[in-house]
């Protein structure tokens, strides 16, 4: 930005970012922003060579050890080709979402843009949603399933228009990882999976908070609003990380009948359904969060419900479907 501190050479002079002499040369900022988006591309290209190394690494990895005992490589050498693929899928697509970010601060809105970005998302979100199914019942491994869930993020990412768009997809991140790393724990106990496998589940989820807090620090990007609070109160508040089972002690309504009062909340005459009811802890009061589609529509609402009262507290379009979120 042209406020920044730092300083940038153009046509052979040496200028200090945000002087006097700087707001001369670059009055709208518009040599900054193609400098910061040169930087982002580089950044990028060089996130997806990281992949490519790394993902035939790991190819290389499974081929020596064949998954047997006394294999010319042991069983660690693979774990570790896996963890760094992840990282560098992770560093992929944070790369890609900073160059999201520096392209949004002057494009102009692309209708066809926007449509091919919704279908992609459309087709990752299937494709999480088959590798988290094949996941959980230990046809895949953990990474296999971390690298679904990060490319579904850079795509939400990206269709993200607003701070508060995009702190809502690193909510989604945070409950996905805290799900992931409760089943683990659960078939650690059991003793069906190691230990390593838990504590990169638990990484994962630490990198999801991360950039969570990130998100909601960074405050807003070139002429946006600063992300707001909801503007309601739920009637059964939630203190600390409680279990699935303690947060269903506390709710009073049903995930039936939040999942009915859902459904008649979305506008539309049409056939509505409720394909998903979660019932979580929201800004520190218990809700159910339930996602209905309506046929015929791109993305679905995703609507707030009290799971004291049974009250609709919010009512809000998806990220992948047509315009910004509407809170009511």
């Amino acid at each position: 930005m042209a406020t920044q501190s730092g300083w940038v050479l153009l046509a052979g002079a040496v200028l200090v970012v945000g002087s006097p002499g700087w707001a001369a040369a670059d009055p709208d900022g518009a040599k900054v922003r193609a400098l910061e988006r040169g930087a982002a591309e580089a950044e990028v290209r060089l996130g997806e060579a990281k992949v490519a190394a790394a993902r035939a690494d790991l190819d290389r990895a499974r081929e020596l050890h064949g998954g047997k005992v006394g294999a010319v490589v042991p069983r660690s050498v693979v774990t570790a080709a896996e963890v760094a693929l992840l990282a560098a899928e992770r560093d992929l697509a944070v790369a890609r979402f900073a160059l999201a970010r520096v392209g949004a601060t002057d494009a102009k809105p692309d209708p066809r843009i926007d449509a091919l970005r919704k279908e992609r998302l459309t087709a990752l979100r299937k494709v999480t949603d088959f590798a988290r199914e094949r996941f959980n019942r230990g046809h895949i491994t953990l990474v296999d399933f971390h690298r679904a869930a990060l490319e579904q993020l850079a795509a939400e990412l990206d269709l993200a228009g607003s701070p508060a768009d995009r702190v809502a997809v690193r909510e989604r991140v945070v409950k996905e990882a805290k799900e992931v790393e409760r089943l683990l724990a659960k078939q650690f106990e059991q003793g069906a999976v190691a230990e390593p496998d838990l504590l990169r589940a638990k990484a994962f989820r630490l990198e999801a908070e991360i950039g969570l807090e990130l998100e909601r620090s960074a405050g807003p990007a070139g002429g946006d609003k600063p992300a707001e609070k909801p503007k309601w109160e739920g009637s059964v508040r939630v203190a600390g990380d409680k279990t699935k089972a303690e947060l269903a002690a506390l709710a009073k309504v049903s995930l039936a009948d939040a999942a009915k009062v859902a459904v008649a909340a979305v506008p539309g005459d049409g056939a509505k359904t409720a394909v998903e009811v979660e019932l979580e802890a929201l800004h520190g009061y218990l809700v159910y969060e339930v996602e209905v589609v309506v046929p015929g529509r791109a993305g679905g609402f995703e609507v707030i419900v009290d799971a004291g009262t049974g009250k609709v507290l919010a009512v809000r379009t998806d990220p992948a479907g047509e315009g910004e979120k509407n809170p009511r």
